[in-house]
């Protein structure tokens, strides 16, 4: 009887460590389409909760001088009666896609992985 782990199980376990980075285990195992789109679900991800915390104004648009732009702090909507900032949806809306992004990311190689060693 062997103690040596076999080369499909590192496999699966090279895939699932490096997918705590989202994207990074599919592209180890050469799905690199898959990997490339949880990677910039991650960067969008990461930019709109920036957005939310910075403050900033947006620009949206500049027509010949006259600029279009969008402050989502100043906004307010009103859902079921409660008033939220748009700042505090983006950054809930945000979170909820980095943290879901990251948990795919990891089944999803662990998954991937040992399917591809059957």
């Amino acid at each position: 009887m062997s103690d040596s782990v076999s080369p499909h199980s590192n496999r699966v376990i090279i895939a699932t460590l490096l997918s705590v980075i989202p994207g990074f285990g599919q592209i180890y195992l050469r799905q690199i389409f898959k990997g490339l789109v949880l990677i910039l679900s991650v960067v969008v991800a990461i930019i709109i909760i920036w957005f939310a915390l910075s403050n900033r104004e947006i620009k949206l648009l500049d027509l010949g001088g006259k600029q279009i732009m969008f402050n989502p702090s100043i906004k307010v909507i009103s859902i079921l009666g409660l008033k939220m900032k748009v700042t505090e949806i983006m950054k809930i809306t945000g979170t909820i896609q980095l943290i879901f992004t990251w948990l795919f990311s990891i089944f999803d190689a662990r998954k991937e992985a040992r399917k591809s060693t059957n």
